[in-house]
């Protein structure tokens, strides 16, 4: 549906950004007062295209977690930890992708509790290091690093 729809703008075009809300972007900003010429009373972006989620991008949901929640971790999230209710907030991820009940911790003793997204790590990871690494290069010539 159009309400759930994805939006990817430059952080310089964004000067608000409300969660679950509209974004406001510079464009919604414009007044008649600054914009005579090209006035229009319905605002839309123009610039506005649907996304190829295969490969342009992907919405990864992530959460706060507190430094409260990971001190201890290592007690916490260990297998043999009685106190479950208090919570492992640090990821193990299931190997394979599989749930297997008999086998549910590494040879550390970390519970299992969580899933990899291979896309992710196979694809965007990759793709994210190569971009980090050419933006470093970049900026190291034009800073003359």
């Amino acid at each position: 549906a159009d309400r759930a729809r994805k939006q990817i703008y430059r952080a310089s075009y964004v000067p608000y950004h409300y969660v679950h809300y509209s974004t406001v972007t510079k464009g919604l900003m414009r007044t008649y007062a600054n914009n005579e010429k090209g006035w229009k009373r319905m605002y839309g972006e123009r610039t506005e295209r649907t996304t190829d989620e295969a490969k342009e991008a992907i919405m990864l949901h992530t959460k706060t977690t507190t430094p409260e929640q990971t001190s201890r971790w290592e007690k916490r999230c260990h297998y043999q930890f009685d106190k479950k209710w208090r919570g492992c907030y640090v990821g193990f991820a299931w190997p394979n992708g599989t749930e297997d009940k008999e086998n549910d911790h590494n040879e550390a003793g970390m519970m299992y509790n969580c899933f990899a997204n291979d896309n992710i790590e196979s694809y965007w990871i990759p793709k994210l290091k190569e971009a980090l690494i050419q933006r470093h290069k970049l900026f190291s010539e034009h800073q003359g690093v």
